[in-house]
């Protein structure tokens, strides 16, 4: 069979087109995914306005890539422009559907713009994922949904959920302890409150959620100690000025 010499040409021009297509097509994501490394370092030293400069130059050159939309998500979270990220962990997703870690870290970011019910359907369905590497989290994240919505009973679920798969999560521990107290039964909350800070590091927040329910629970002396340990552990800082108030106010009720 001949082939027209003019309908060769064509072929072979219509080829280097497509191989041109491609080539240029495999560049744009090599230096986009280059830009963005450049940006995980920025992160990794927590400058998020230098890693969000080369993100978006990223963005710019590649925008398909489902790790630099989560990346980008990341740094709005770090700045607090919380519709901005969901938009970009959402944008991970649509590209890659079965990206677990970005179906948590879109519902952190709904759990921080206080999106409860958005936050627990994503939960809901990362808890389905068996091959999820920290199943315990996503159940946390579920108790802490719960209990903004002061569902303290559900919350409870929740946090004995995460605590059964990680034995001695602190975060959940110390769920457990706040929403005891919302339920004023205090005496469990201490119970809670304490387990946590025998496994935790030094965390003022724990001691002053201790010398809340302490108070509470009219026990002043050890209210007082636990509110003296959070100025111990960050002295000079807002969360300690709240602790010093409290002894005052202690100690003022039991001059009356």
């Amino acid at each position: 069979m001949k082939i027209n010499r003019w309908s060769f040409v064509f072929i072979l021009f219509s080829f280097v087109l497509i191989y041109s297509g491609c080539s240029n097509k495999q560049k744009a994501i090599k230096q986009s995914q280059d830009t963005r490394r450049v940006a995980e370092a920025y992160m990794s030293k927590g400058d998020y306005s230098g890693a969000l400069k080369y993100l978006l130059q990223a963005e710019a050159t590649y925008g398909d890539d489902y790790l630099l939309h989560d990346d980008l998500g990341k740094v709005y979270v770090a700045k607090s422009k919380f519709d901005t990220a969901i938009k970009h962990f959402k944008k991970a997703l649509e590209l890659e559907p079965e990206f677990a870690p970005g179906k948590n870290n879109l519902g952190s970011a709904y759990l921080l713009d206080e999106k409860w019910d958005e936050a627990i359907a994503i939960f809901k369905e990362l808890n389905e994922n068996l091959l999820y590497a920290t199943p315990h989290y996503p159940m946390y994240n579920l108790g802490w949904a719960y209990y903004n919505k002061h569902d303290y009973k559900t919350a409870i679920e929740y946090f004995n959920k995460a605590l059964k798969i990680q034995h001695g999560f602190v975060m959940a521990l110390r769920g457990l302890g706040l929403s005891y107290q919302k339920m004023g039964k205090h005496d469990l909350a201490i119970q809670y409150f304490e387990k946590a800070t025998d496994k935790s590091p030094p965390f003022p927040q724990l001691y002053f959620d201790l010398g809340q329910a302490y108070h509470a629970n009219h026990q002043f002396e050890q209210a007082i100690e636990a509110f003296e340990e959070v100025s111990r552990i960050k002295p000079d800082s807002e969360i300690s000025d709240q602790a010093i108030s409290e002894i005052k106010r202690i100690k003022k009720q039991s001059l009356k």
